[in-house]
């Protein structure tokens, strides 16, 4: 059994891995070398589809295909997708999309452009161009991203939960029914080690082609191409894939799956007193307590990011053992994070609040280290060493002259790890307890446990406009930095 639902992993990841780098490169190519019009506006809400919590992005996708949805209602096309194991792989394609677009397409915006006119004025063309010119450049971003789409659909859980239904399993869902169903800690440290020892050697394998990424980035303006005419389909195919969806989790909790018509009580019904049964407590103390844990762990993970760059700028030693130590959490599912908490827990009998603090903390300090890593090396070193000159200490050189330049990435950082907080769902599924401790991912859980899948969409669809706007302001932001 163990054997079969590993092999279905493994097979779920590599293709909804491979899928997502076919679909993203020829959009890599038109953000990064080509112009048209909404094009930074596409690339701020494509985003927003992987900081969205995974039983939002199955919600839209219900709203999407089932019998009431969009497809079948407006366009009359029935497609039998649900609960099929096509239905897991495009939820991975949508979620992980926009990371891939933007890890490609950074390296791609980096080819100084000499390098494709020299080829070109040999006698090349364009199809040799990419192969021998630009693919090998690009190749350690595709491989990176291939890893890291691999080891968040390896580590799956609401989208293969929800979709996937009974037939399909993988070694998170397994993990969870045996820590919260059958209550069996034995079996499940079995899969979380197995877990653990494979994603930590893929790991290592993406942590040796970040080395691929030390090459010097074209700072040059580069002077854009004419939009192609392959474009044009190409973008139908992203909004289908991608944006559709991300209407249906929009207007999913506007919409009357009864009458047909846009409505306003699935609202009123989440915020009356009579459905407080179904979540266990009110809707307002979940919002609270999602805003206080993600607040709490996204400025504990600031603090340990900044700390963390001045250790790597420094050069403090065994800086490569530190780099891949911060990074690690990347391959430590939420389950298994959870999990490995209330083994703690037995020992030293923590709060909830504080272990879901700490779990969230844990899940977005790859992200937000990265982001704040970036900000600190886009300073030049001769900044640094001329305030030495000058006599200041390294904490006076921080605060009088990198932090203001630093502060867009740290905005940036605070609203995207807000957003990553808002919508975790596995560990603090199997970390909040008791009710009072619930967040809104797990109240939308337990509506939909009670098949109200009404106010269940009302809830995903205010997580949807809370994370545009916190990217919205996140975009803003970073395009003020660069003008």
């Amino acid at each position: 059994l163990y054997l079969k639902i590993l092999l279905f992993t493994f097979r779920e990841s590599f293709l909804s891995a491979f899928l997502t780098i076919i679909l993203a490169l020829p959009g890599a190519y038109l953000f990064a070398r080509t112009y048209f019009k909404l094009k930074n506006l596409i690339l701020s809400l494509s985003l927003i589809s992987f900081i969205m919590p995974g039983v939002s992005i199955a919600l839209g996708f219900l709203f999407l295909f089932g019998k009431s949805g969009i497809f079948v209602r407006f366009l009359g096309i029935n497609i039998p997708i649900l609960y099929t194991f096509w239905a897991i792989i495009l939820a991975h394609i949508f979620y992980n999309f926009a990371l891939s677009l933007r890890i490609v397409g950074t390296q791609w915006m980096g080819l100084a452009p000499e390098y494709e006119e020299e080829a070109m004025i040999l006698g090349a063309n364009r199809f040799q161009i990419f192969l021998y010119v630009d693919f090998p450049y690009l190749f350690p971003a595709i491989l990176s991203s291939f890893l890291i789409v691999f080891i968040y659909s390896f580590m799956s859980f609401a989208p293969v939960l929800i979709l996937g239904g009974v037939r399909y399993v993988t070694l998170e869902v397994e993990i969870y029914f045996y820590l919260t169903k059958f209550i069996n800690f034995y079996e499940a440290s079995k899969l979380v080690w197995a877990q653990f020892l494979i994603l930590s050697i893929i790991a290592y394998i993406l942590f040796l082609t970040k080395k691929g990424f030390e090459f010097e980035y074209n700072k040059e303006e580069v002077n854009l191409k004419k939009f192609p005419l392959w474009g044009v389909p190409y973008l139908f195919v992203i909004f289908v894939l991608i944006f559709m969806p991300m209407f249906a989790m929009f207007i999913g909790g506007f919409w009357d799956f009864i009458h047909h018509r846009l409505t306003l009580i699935w609202f009123f019904n989440i915020f009356s007193h009579r459905f407080n049964p179904f979540i266990g407590t009110t809707i307002l103390r979940t919002i609270i307590n999602s805003i206080n844990y993600s607040v709490f762990s996204t400025s504990l993970v600031l603090f340990i990011s900044i700390l963390g760059s001045f250790y790597m700028i420094y050069k403090g030693r065994y800086k490569n053992l530190f780099n891949m130590f911060l990074f690690s959490s990347i391959v430590i599912s939420a389950i298994t994070l959870a999990f490995g908490y209330i083994y703690i827990n037995t020992w030293i009998g923590l709060s909830p609040r504080f272990l879901i603090i700490i779990a969230h903390a844990v899940i977005s300090l790859p992200i937000i280290i990265q982001l704040i890593f970036t900000g600190r090396g886009t300073i030049p070193h001769i900044i640094r060493e001329a305030s030495s000159i000058d006599g200041a200490g390294i904490i006076s050189t921080f605060i009088y002259i990198e932090l203001p330049l630093l502060l867009p990435y740290i905005i940036s950082a605070f609203a995207i790890g807000i957003a990553i907080s808002l919508g975790e769902l596995s560990a603090t599924l199997v970390l909040y307890g008791a009710p009072e401790n619930a967040t809104i991912p797990v109240a939308m859980v337990r509506l939909l446990s009670a098949r109200r899948l009404g106010e269940a969409q009302a809830l995903s669809t205010f997580l949807f406009i809370t994370a545009f706007i916190l990217f919205f302001i996140t975009d803003r932001v970073l395009h003020r930095k660069r003008d």
